[in-house]
């Protein structure tokens, strides 16, 4: 009996072994698939009226069911492999119940009271194996997460203070040089920055255009610090000061960004524009009139302004730009996401209220050409390299030149063309 019991208890680790391997990776998927389900719900619930408002119920409607199909799948494929093991497992206590039932059946010295427990404590055998594999299947993918938020907990988080401190005035010009840098995502990863150099005059505008993939935000990242270069990977001078050196607080607040998607906090429209309460609100009030639109100070914002379209979110975030008045000045991409009305009037506002000498250094990440045709210069990226990088009228000089190309190639070509000719 002792060997049998041990026989069939390698069967059961033996099966439990083989589905763990296969859970481990359903249930990964699994997971992976209940995740747009929360996530079209949450925006589902946020967009509510304006789904509703264009009449696309319908389509929102296939594209919840199309998500739970997939997760459906997912599912029904995980209870598949649970029943694969607990009849498996049921087949081998049904199998160690007949053997004990025979050995009592067989044994004449074995009484009616030990009979009846041995044969009552192997019946319940099946059930506890079942159980026992369960549990310990469960509680080794429940461990992955335990891995996953022990390896959150390690990660080294960013110095703010180290590095050294500079005047309250850095930059006081706007000068950025950028020399060889070279940009990883990782130690030991490709560069997805190589050898760029660029020497921009302050005041300058600047617009950085290429295909998806290029290296216009990784650039970006490089700038602020978010990606960290070494030593021999080259400098990004700010003013003559090598940004590497400074303390990475002082560096990002010296900057400004107005991101793709623009970052608003619970509060007031007050404390979005002057988080610090540095400034007077007849100042911020001026900043509101520059782009156009003028909600009351005390005006509620939800978390990520979910209350505001995505126009007016980027018109707040524009109005803090000019509040703080930087010096240097990067927009990535921030009018992607924006009607073509919204967008104009963002362009019209950055040319109007960014220009003249108090004018700041402005890196524009573009999606669409016309809104940096009329710039200083263009800096062309394809595949972490800087092709090509001068003035708009420059570019198109060249033959067969990667800007040209993008811009014979834009539906508003002619008045690109145009626009090129006029600012030569």
């Amino acid at each position: 009996m002792i060997v049998l019991s041990t026989a069939l208890l390698a069967c059961c680790i033996w099966y439990a072994r083989q589905y763990l391997v296969v859970a481990q990776q359903i249930k990964a998927i699994e997971a992976s698939y209940r995740g747009p389900i929360y996530e079209l719900f949450n925006a589902v619930t946020t967009g509510l009226w304006t789904i509703r408002a264009f009449g696309n119920t319908k389509a929102y409607i296939h594209l919840m069911q199309a998500h739970i199909d997939r997760h459906a799948r997912a599912w029904w494929h995980l209870y598949l492999l649970n029943r694969w093991m607990t009849f498996r497992v049921n087949a081998i206590g049904a199998a160690f119940c007949t053997v004990t039932a025979a050995v009592v059946v067989f044994q004449p010295s074995i009484t009616g009271a030990k009979a009846g427990f041995a044969l009552s404590f192997v019946i319940n055998l099946a059930f506890q194996l079942v159980l026992g594999v369960r549990t310990y299947s469960n509680l080794d993918m429940d461990m992955n997460a335990v891995r996953q938020v022990t390896e959150y907990l390690s990660l080294q988080m960013e110095d703010y203070d180290r590095g050294a401190d500079v005047s309250p005035s850095w930059p006081s010009h706007g000068r950025l040089e950028i020399r060889d840098l070279n940009v990883r995502y990782g130690p030991g990863l490709p560069a997805v920055i190589q050898q760029v150099s660029l020497n921009i005059e302050p005041g300058q505008r600047i617009g950085i255009v290429g295909r998806t993939g290029a290296g216009k935000s990784s650039l970006v990242l490089a700038l602020f610090r978010f990606l960290e270069t070494r030593e021999r990977d080259g400098q990004i001078l700010i003013d003559g000061i090598d940004i590497s050196s400074i303390k990475l607080e002082t560096l990002r607040s010296r900057l400004a960004i107005i991101p793709q998607n623009p970052v608003l906090f619970a509060g007031t429209v007050r404390s979005n524009l002057d988080p610090r309460g540095m400034h007077d609100d007849l100042k911020l009030l001026r900043a509101l009139e520059y782009v156009s639109w003028t909600p009351a100070l005390d005006a509620g914002v939800c978390e990520g302004g979910s209350n505001f379209s995505v126009g007016q979110r980027q018109l707040l975030c524009l109005a803090r730009v000019m509040i703080s008045s930087p010096k240097i000045l990067v927009l990535d991409e921030s009018t992607s996401a924006v009607d073509r009305t919204t967008d104009d009037l963002i362009q019209r506002s950055i040319r109007s209220n960014f220009s003249g000498e108090a004018a700041p250094t402005l890196l524009v990440i573009a999606h669409r050409i016309s809104n940096v045709v009329d710039f200083d210069k263009i800096l062309v990226l394809d595949a972490g390299r800087a092709v090509e990088f001068g003035s708009p009228r420059e570019l198109m000089g060249k033959s067969n030149g990667v800007f040209r190309s993008m811009v014979e190639k834009d539906a508003d070509r002619e008045y690109l063309q145009s626009t090129i000719n006029a600012h030569g």
